[in-house]
């Protein structure tokens, strides 16, 4: 792409670059609907044919829809251009089909392959520029505590079986009367997130950069997620911030100030409809770069595929523990940010976890 101004609607297969000026005020002007009369009196520097040119080629392209005598488009919805995003928020803006907005299906539309023009794939457009990100970020300065390995061997003969973990696991949010212990926290890490193996990099193989193997899968074994801990109450472990070095299996203690504690629990109880305070709250970071390094056009797309594949392991080893998890997907993305002290876009929190013990059946 160039410097000058360009439109590129979701339902269109079409860019369009501004070469003129009066254009782009045509445009501003068809944010709503217009008449041909109206849009004449207000482009004066448009000739009768340039103007009926312009509407054409954008009625062609699926840039604009007509509209009927109510300022409805063929679909129903409230018309516009579709380049704007423009129109009632409630009926995802102008020409859209039911259900989505603007930016969804833009988001939508630039995530997939198609006819584009715009890079896509496994294309590494930042390889000729800067180094891949390491595979495995350095662990932040603070005191290392250094957590429990669990034997495998031992759980894979003591576990439920997996369908008895699958069929059975559902979200929890109610949590026990004593709280988790330092011992499972240490184990639901290592079985859901810690690094098995690390691979270099192997050009040879159009793989130029390190990788790693855990317990779940990720997009060009890229493992871009980190995870950082609230805790809020864990025998064994104080009350604060933490960030979890799957290489290592330790955790780093990070200087928060207990206020953050607070503020990441009380987005949880509003994220869970007003449930108690989990033992421990995870939060799922990106380290974006890993994948749009690599990828063009969809990496924060695989980051979000990515994260719901990390958050259905957290939820099965949890279920498999017996301890109470519940996945939580939205939140304000500048409260981690301060918590943890996160580099803005490129360090992205995607997601979040509860734990906790299971309270006692009764």
């Amino acid at each position: 792409m160039d410097d000058r101004l360009a439109l590129e609607p979701p339902r269109s297969r079409f860019r369009l670059r501004l070469e003129d000026p009066r254009v782009a005020t045509l445009l501003a002007l068809l944010a709503r609907p217009a008449s041909r009369a109206e849009l004449a009196g207000r482009c004066g520097d448009l000739t009768e044919d340039a103007l009926a040119a312009v509407l054409s080629l954008l009625y062609s392209t699926g840039f604009v829809h007509p509209a009927d005598d109510a300022g409805h488009d063929g679909t129903g919805h409230p018309a516009g251009h579709d380049g704007t995003g423009h129109g009632d928020a409630d009926h995802g803006g102008a020409g859209l089909p039911p259900g989505w907005t603007f930016h969804e299906l833009l988001a939508y539309d630039g995530s997939r392959a198609g006819p584009r023009d715009r890079p896509y794939g496994p294309v590494f457009p930042l390889r000729a520029t800067e180094p891949p990100a390491p595979p495995v970020a350095p662990p932040p300065d603070g005191r290392v505590i250094p957590l429990s390995r669990p034997d495998l061997d031992r759980l894979s003969r003591e576990d439920r079986p997996f369908t008895d973990v699958l069929e059975s696991r559902t979200s929890r949010r109610a949590y026990g009367e004593h709280p988790l212990t330092i011992e499972q926290l240490a184990e639901f890490l290592y079985r859901a997130a810690r690094v098995r193996t690390l691979l270099g990099a192997h050009p040879e193989d159009d793989r130029p950069y390190a990788i790693t193997s855990r317990p779940y899968p990720s997009a060009g074994s890229a493992y871009e997620l980190e995870l950082y801990t609230a805790v809020h109450r864990c025998h064994g472990l104080a009350r604060g911030l933490y960030h979890y070095d799957p290489l290592g299996h330790t955790l780093t203690a990070l200087p928060g100030a207990p206020e953050a504690v607070d503020r990441l629990l009380r987005e949880a109880a509003a994220a869970t409809g007003g449930a108690p305070p989990p033992d421990a709250h995870l939060t799922l970071v990106s380290r974006v770069k890993r994948l749009s390094w690599k990828y063009a056009a969809h990496a924060y797309a695989l980051t979000l595929k990515n994260t719901g594949v990390l958050l259905q392991t957290l939820c099965l080893v949890a279920t498999a523990m017996g301890l109470s998890g519940c996945p939580v997907g939205g939140g304000d993305s500048e409260t981690p940010v301060r918590a943890f002290d996160l580099a803005p876009y490129t360090e992205i929190p995607v997601g979040a976890f509860l734990l906790g013990s299971a309270p006692t059946p009764r």
